[in-house]
């Protein structure tokens, strides 16, 4: 007849009250409080998952797509350089005698000073996508640990609501048992409930425990699978810098050294 109170928002108190009642309905009500717990876990759970997931993603996406185009644009201007010198270096035209000494040093000049300011540029890129790398990674991480944190206190703060419940129940039906003294039947009836309800609380703890578990693994896969491509496209970028700075260099060599025959 107490099935009605049989409800999700059931507080510890009640469900006292109901002990006093009906043993059975407050077996039950505890059961379906438990589970609604867990019920509430796995959806914000879910939830929290969903939101850092999505923020993982468009933080990986975000920062490869910056460095891909920082490397696009350093690689330009690497190149432009090269061809800056390149020009310079074939307007010159070729001397005879005492011009040709000094075109020797100047055309040496260009190319040490143009494959210098090269290899520097292609250094302070690298140096920098791997700063932005690094300070992406660590604000990726940085946000999945704050989402692995809500889902630990979600956890903990829900296993404490189970376990105050199943300790206030556990008291109150002490208590019955212990008034009932040579009362076998009720003794009984206590003792049952008590054990009903530690089994439906321990299920609901165990169930608590590995949602919570399954969340953070998710979680972690999805973040390390993110950061992973993150990682790919970083050193991509850095491929790309290192092949356009050897492709330039080696231009500059070539002609420097066509311009300068023994």
């Amino acid at each position: 007849m107490f099935d009605k109170e049989i409800v999700s928002g059931l507080t510890p108190k009640e469900l006292n009250a109901l002990i006093d009642r009906d043993r059975d309905a407050a077996v039950r009500s505890a059961s379906t409080l438990f589970r609604h717990e867990v019920a509430a876990a796995v959806v914000t759970i879910g939830e929290i998952n969903q939101i850092a997931n999505a923020r993982v993603t468009a933080g990986c996406q975000v920062s490869s797509t910056k460095i891909k185009t920082d490397a696009d644009v350093a690689a330009a201007i690497l190149m432009s350089n090269a061809e800056v010198a390149i020009l310079e270096i074939r307007q010159m035209g070729v001397k005879e005698g005492a011009a040709l000494e000094r075109q020797k040093k100047v055309i040496a000049g260009i190319g040490r000073e143009s494959s210098k300011a090269i290899a520097d540029g292609a250094r302070d890129t690298i140096d920098r996508i791997q700063s932005e790398a690094e300070q992406a990674i660590g604000k990726i991480n940085q946000g999945a640990a704050e989402a692995i944190g809500k889902i630990n206190l979600l956890s903990l703060d829900i296993q404490s609501r189970i376990t105050q419940c199943e300790e206030m129940a556990k008291e109150k039906l002490d208590l019955m048992r212990r008034e009932a003294r040579s009362n076998e039947a009720l003794i009984k009836q206590a003792e049952d409930a008590t054990g009903r309800i530690n089994k439906e609380a321990s299920m609901g703890l165990d169930e608590l425990h590995s949602l919570t578990a399954e969340g953070i693994q998710g979680l972690n896969t999805a973040t390390d699978k993110a950061l992973q491509a993150f990682s790919d496209a970083a050193k991509n970028a850095e491929r790309r810098i290192i092949e356009i700075r050897d492709t330039a260099l080696q231009r500059i060599t070539a002609l420097v050294t066509g311009f300068l025959p023994e």
